[in-house]
């Protein structure tokens, strides 16, 4: 029977062979495709896909932006491997409270503020050499220091609560968290202002002819030196300016790791190893954690070719976290920002809902930047809202969390615990245990076909 099932297949030409060939392969890839729809049909419709479609931002495209391991996202979940490697993904990698996409959107993760306020120390301001900072010491033993640096038009003063010991501290909300967390982790917060007081933006692109950096040096220097901390690991964290500041401080200042915040840097000025020009030691760039925020895809696109210079130029260890929109709730304000509860919360969405800047699901449908006088006149008839918050932009914690719930441009507090013990693995022993090390960039994109969407990975 083998003998003469050869013979028989002998028969067919080559010609005929091929085209059999391709049939096949034809019949392989629509059967793929047909199990990719069904997936995806099954995995966007419903709330997720009626969450999308009522969302402001734009095309679904929106939701498909640059993510390479956050691994509790579900729009990171991919079907390279077929529907049912997608299902199984799908359900490993469910959604957890706390992440940054659309699911545990009200900040689990740090816990509740209001319940471990009174075991924050409080802050301290000081100039020092003439630079102002904030410090926040751990209730223990400092482990290491996070160094903390402010965007335009901010200070070092948003990182602590009002008190005696920091009359003028305003103590937003985001950076609270930030610096909560830190403490908690038995780290030192220490928040530096830039020299300009004018803009309040760091000057640091210029490098050996920049301001800040030295400032900012010796600055560290006195207190490491009063503290004992010199030998510590330090980590330094910016947001926006602060961003750009440290990803050019490293080159200058010997950290053991930074994280920078919306904002990247011109590629081509990592390029170059870092140096102390005085004393001509050098060291290898530290490992780096970008965050930033899905609309913003300009500084997306650049934080890819920092990435890519980073690690060819630099060797360092380099990764990234996007950050979604999110809808407004109750929860949302009740939970982040103190002296706000549940009942100001709701009142709050409702006043928002009643001027019309949240639609169905709670998105907001403006960038709450170019609405500021529609927000401003409807919280104001927020009963007891005007007495604790300015409600002016840069200045009042409800800004701030409107524009982290767009998602362009805003300091992110979310995933900050996680960001540092990275950092300390990758200082430890440079081991990927806690994240596993970035590969080589996918571009991930959400394409329409048929009314449903189809995953499209390209190499």
């Amino acid at each position: 029977m083998q003998a003469s099932g050869r013979t028989e297949w002998r028969r067919y030409s080559p010609a005929a062979a091929a085209a059999a060939a391709l049939l096949l392969a034809g019949l392989l890839i629509t059967s793929q495709m047909s199990g990719d729809r069904l997936w995806v049909a099954k995995r966007f419709s419903g709330p997720d896909m009626d969450r999308l479609k009522l969302h402001p931002h734009g095309s679904m495209a929106a939701f498909g932006v640059q993510d390479v391991h956050a691994a509790s996202e579900w729009s990171t979940l991919g079907t390279a491997a077929g529907p049912a490697a997608g299902k199984a993904a799908a359900a490993a990698l469910a959604p957890a409270p706390a992440v940054s996409g659309l699911a545990g959107l009200t900040g689990k993760l740090l816990g509740s503020p209001k319940a471990v306020n009174d075991t924050l120390p409080a802050a301290v301001s000081e100039i020092v050499n003439g630079t102002e900072l904030v410090l926040t010491k751990p209730l223990g033993q400092a482990k290491g220091v996070v160094l903390l640096f402010h965007g335009c038009q901010h200070s070092a003063l948003d990182w602590g609560y009002a008190s005696p010991t920091c009359p003028l501290c305003l103590g937003l909300p985001e950076e609270m968290r930030v610096v909560r967390t830190a403490v908690r982790m038995d780290y030192a917060a220490v928040a530096f202002s830039s020299a300009d007081r004018q803009s309040r933006c760091w000057d640091a692109q210029a490098l050996d002819r920049s301001v800040d950096i030295p400032a900012v040096k010796e600055a560290w220097a006195v207190v490491a030196a009063r503290e004992g901390w010199e030998k510590l690991p330090k980590y330094a964290l910016g947001v926006s300016s602060g961003a750009s500041m440290v990803l050019f401080l490293a080159m200058r200042m010997q950290l053991d790791g930074i994280v920078p915040q919306i904002m990247s840097a011109p590629p081509q000025m990592l390029e170059q190893k870092p140096l102390d020009p005085l004393s001509g030691k050098s060291w290898s760039y530290p490992p780096t954690y970008f965050m930033h925020m899905e609309l913003d895809q300009v500084n997306a696109e650049r934080v890819t070719a920092d990435i890519g210079v980073l690690k060819s130029k630099q060797s360092a260890w380099v990764t990234e976290k996007v950050f979604k929109a999110r809808p407004v709730s109750a929860e949302f304000f009740s939970e982040r920002i103190d002296k706000v509860d549940a009942a100001m919360g709701a009142a709050t969405v409702t006043a928002m809902k009643g001027a019309g800047l949240l639609n169905a699901t709670g998105f907001l449908m403006q960038d709450p930047r170019q609405t500021v006088a529609q927000w401003q006149k409807a919280l104001k008839t927020v009963p007891g809202l005007k007495a604790i918050d300015s409600l002016q932009p840069e200045k009042s914690a409800v800004s701030e969390e409107l524009n982290l719930a767009w998602a362009r441009h805003e300091i992110i507090s979310d995933s900050v615990d996680e960001v540092l013990e990275w950092l300390d693995a990758r200082r430890r022993d440079g081991s990927a245990k806690l994240l596993p090390a970035v590969k080589p960039r996918k571009e991930r994109r959400l394409l329409w076909l048929s009314d449903l969407m189809l995953r499209r990975w390209l190499d």
